[in-house]
């Protein structure tokens, strides 16, 4: 006869409760002992008597007992315990063992050992030795991915200064750039403090504000909000003139990327294993696969993780592309990166210790000399499971002991499902709702039928087919509503928000009760998970396209554009500015009015070129153009302006020419619109044809012919009209006035025409086409002439690049070193004017370059130059 002690703990052994902080500790018990030794020991205590009376007692109520839980007719009987003893432990076993309940969340990865002991290799050389590893986990889908990824959150978050965070990419929104990687960074802003304590969070901040300036802080804010939480943006920087307009679009990226190596190495010295978890990347952008390579090429970080997943079926061309360049790195980029890396750990990252209050060590962020070489790539494919592995899940999860008994339920089940483990997680869950497999409570055992399985008409080769059965079978009309409302909402959504799709969407019955108890339902039947107290996700893809394919194809999409409509309408102004790519997904293809719509996909467009994703503002940007009905109609002119001129930036920069040229051409071919509104267009085309020409002079003629026509700024053609020019400019530059003082500099303001504005930028592009092209005199004369229109018509930022370039002219070409030394001199101020007037973009760069390798170097030791040299590589 077995005791109600021994019966409690088998109970918590076979569905794998832990019994030893829900239910009290018996001497000489614990949940290894086996059911004989138990009821061994507890008749030594109580008699045999008591125990064969509650024997009997047990096995007449067991036919009350519902759906695996504990009726209140038998809880009623179970309360014949006399005992204090005894009472809690009845009462602890009622409350903490949902009998009869199929418990996958406690099981172990069986068949996963060695993949799962070499991420606990790679989490030891992070710890051990602050190295960075990348994870690349491939396999189908459903093939446990994800659990083998998540599989140690656990030892991570158990160290003191550990973090695990975690980031999905989805294909309906994979236009939306850098989401995973947001959401995962946008968790570690949220819980630094929390995990840091209040002093290490302190300290945290200050490195932030140290190590990032305000443009490199304002650029992370447009991708993760929630470093505001952190360093929030000054007053001053919220609300002045958006400094990315001035800067190429090719120079923003790679500060982007730099702001973010920067941010990723101060996280690393701060959280200690950092752990980033990246999820379905055969959806991820292209802008997102970029800064992968980035921070996982950098020789400056340190104590890293990144683990990726993705369907190894589903590779898309760009995973493929970066996947090779992981394996076949560019031998050159450690020596790129040897100059940034290793001189910013010494000299610009100041943070050097992080303590907290819940350990005593501290964390040095290591020098390049320390780190080396320390990246690693480690590549694990998963597989189907065989059928030993879904016989030791079956015990497992059944509570079996003997082989014999599993053995033939697992055949079958593997032969299902051909050993996939959502699948066969999804066919067992199958049997259990059609009481195939059920639990008697009498005998404490699984019981199942072969033959029946056997017999069962719901076999499909299609999880997500079996997945779609299983919510028809146990969902109501509003429970599927629900599910498709929080499908549109992306991979995590807060609860408000679906609260707000809900009321507002649905037809029938828009009760706060109803919609909270639904959520629970769908969390208790594993269609959702819910992440911390507001947010939930899809338990697995599956269900998200299982519920999805319940309903055709135009009434989702119907869906899709109403939920894209309460949100536009219903969010407040920073509410949609954060879900703007999620609400123009949601509307790009809907019937919304034209203009309307274009307009929504101008601002999405926009925000995507503000945080270098092209590929997306491309992406925006053209569908804004196919809405417009009549593209360049008198009402629609800004707007179709906007949209060609972002998609002819955006597709240059993605390498897409030809596109970019018709955009151009179909800017620049308007009659309509006036010529100084088609500048930006010019602009882009006269880049174009300095990196695609190998004849410079197609560029410099251009350019040319654009200043006459355009601005009546006009240039000999001929050489010697060239030579009497470059003459009357060389005498102009040694005239006493063309080296100002620092008050006459002070004093410049501002050049406010737009036209000569416009010719500024075009003279300034026509000097890097002359220079190529071979024709230096030529190059000399427009040099100058920027020169005499700052002193005459105002204060331009690329006026210090003019002083640089002909600084070195002086100094190399005419021999007049002392005239040239002055000149530099001039350039140095003028750049500090640009900077404080906010309007320095790329000009700095430039200059710093120019002088520090072309004058500097001739009037100054080579050494005092390195670190101007540094800081103008850095920023390019």
């Amino acid at each position: 006869m077995v005791s109600l002690e021994a019966r409690a703990l088998a109970a918590a052994k076979r569905l794998k409760t832990p019994s030893q902080e829900q239910l009290p500790k018996f001497s000489g018990i614990d949940e290894n002992t086996s059911v004989s030794e138990a009821s061994a020991h507890t008749n030594s205590l109580y008699g045999s008597d008591f125990f064969d009376e509650t024997e009997s007692k047990l096995g007449s109520v067991s036919t009350t007992a519902r759906n695996g839980v504990l009726t209140d007719d038998i809880k009623a009987e179970i309360d014949i315990v006399p005992t204090s003893l005894e009472r809690e432990t009845s009462n602890k076993l009622r409350e903490a063992v949902p009998l009869g309940t199929l418990r996958f969340d406690r099981q172990k990865l069986y068949g996963r050992e060695e993949y799962i002991a070499k991420l606990n290799d790679a989490l030891f050389q992070v710890n051990r030795h602050a190295t960075v590893e990348l994870i690349l986990i491939a396999g189908p889908s459903g093939s446990g991915k994800t659990a083998l990824a998540t599989s140690i959150q656990g030892d991570v978050e158990r160290s003191p200064r550990g973090v695990y965070l975690q980031g999905k990419f989805d294909l309906a929104v994979r236009e939306q750039p850098y989401t995973a990687v947001a959401t995962a960074l946008q968790d570690l802003c949220c819980r630094a403090r929390e995990i840091l304590g209040q002093e290490g969070f302190e300290q945290f901040q200050e490195a932030i504000r140290k190590n990032l300036d305000s443009m490199e802080n304002q650029l992370l804010h447009g991708i993760i909000p929630s470093m505001s939480h952190i360093a929030p943006l000054p007053e001053t920087a919220a609300t002045r003139t958006d400094f990315r307009a001035s800067i190429k679009l090719d120079d923003q990226k790679n500060r982007l990327h730099y702001a973010f190596v920067k941010f990723i190495r101060v996280a690393c010295a701060a959280f200690s294993p950092l752990v980033i978890f990246l999820d379905d990347l055969q959806w991820a952008d292209i802008s997102s696969l970029d800064l992968l390579k980035v921070i996982m090429l950098d020789q400056g970080s340190a104590n890293l993780m990144v683990i990726g997943t993705y369907r190894s079926n589903e590779v898309s061309p760009d995973l493929s592309k970066t996947i090779q360049e992981f394996r076949t790195p560019d031998k050159e980029a450690p020596k790129r990166q040897l100059l940034l890396s290793g001189q910013e750990s010494k000299r610009n990252l100041k943070v050097s210790t992080f303590s907290t209050q819940s350990s005593n060590r501290q964390l040095t962020l290591p020098s390049q000399e320390i780190i080396g070489s320390n990246s690693r790539l480690t590549e694990l494919t998963l597989g189907n499971l065989t059928v030993r592995d879904v016989k030791h899940i079956i015990m497992s999860l059944l509570s079996l002991e003997e082989e014999s008994i599993a053995k033939p339920l697992a055949e079958v089940l593997h032969r299902r499902t051909l050993g996939n483990p959502n699948f066969l997680k999804t066919l067992i869950t199958v049997l259990y709702e059609d009481n195939l497999l059920s639990f008697n409570v009498g005998t404490m055992q699984w019981t199942w039928d072969l033959q029946e399985i056997e017999k069962s008409s719901f076999a499909s080769d299609n999880v997500v087919d079996l997945t779609r059965r299983g919510i028809e079978r146990n969902s109501s009309k509003e429970m599927h509503h629900l599910l498709l409302c929080v499908a549109c909402l992306g991979n995590i959504c807060e609860e408000k928000y679906i609260r707000l799709v809900w009321k507002k969407s649905n037809v029938g019955n828009t009760s706060e009760r109803l919609l909270q108890q639904l959520l629970g339902q769908a969390v208790k039947q594993m269609f959702l998970e819910r992440i911390g107290t507001s947010q939930f996700r899809y338990s697995h893809d599956a269900v998200k396209e299982a519920a999805i394919s319940l309903v055709p194809r135009d009434e989702f999409d119907a869906l899709l554009q109403q939920v894209g409509g309460i949100l536009f309408e219903e969010l407040s102004k920073e509410e949609l500015e954060a879900m703007l790519f999620l609400v123009a997904d949601l509307l790009h293809n809907s019937d919304w009015p034209n203009n309307k719509l274009s307009q929504l996909l101008l601002r999405a467009a926009q925000k995507a070129k503000g945080v270098s994703a092209f590929s997306s503002a491309s992406f925006y940007a053209l569908h804004g153009i196919k809405r417009l009905p009549q593209v360049w109609k008198s009402e629609n002119v800004q707007l179709a302006l906007k949209l060609h001129t972002i998609a002819a930036e955006a597709e240059r920069c993605l390498g897409n020419l030809p596109q970019a040229k018709l955009l151009c051409k179909s800017v620049i071919g308007q009659l309509t619109v006036p010529k100084l509104e088609k500048m930006q267009a010019q602009k882009i085309l006269i880049d174009m044809l300095i990196h695609e020409e190998d004849d410079f002079t197609v560029s410099l003629n251009y350019s040319l012919d654009l200043l006459s026509e355009d601005i009546g700024c006009r240039f000999p053609r001929g050489k010697a009209g060239q030579v009497l020019g470059a003459i009357h400019a060389i005498k102009q530059m040694k005239a006493e006035t063309s080296i100002p003082s620092a008050y006459t500099i002070k004093d410049l303001p501002m050049m406010t025409d737009p036209m000569r504005v416009y010719g500024m930028e075009i003279m300034r592009m026509a000097t890097y086409s002359a220079f190529f092209a071979g024709q230096p005199i030529l190059m000399l004369m427009i040099i100058n002439r920027r020169i005499q229109w700052c002193f005459k018509y105002g204060f331009h930022a690329s006026m210090a690049t003019a002083y640089a370039t002909m600084a070195s002219v002086f100094m190399h070409k005419l021999g007049d070193w002392e005239r040239g030394r002055r000149m530099a001199a001039v350039a140095v101020q003028l750049v500090e004017k640009a900077k404080a007037l906010g309007v320095c973009g790329d000009v700095e760069q430039d200059t710093v370059i120019r002088l520090h390798f072309l004058v500097t170097p001739w009037i100054k030791p080579a050494r005092s130059v390195c670190t101007q040299l540094i800081d103008g590589y850095k920023t390019c």
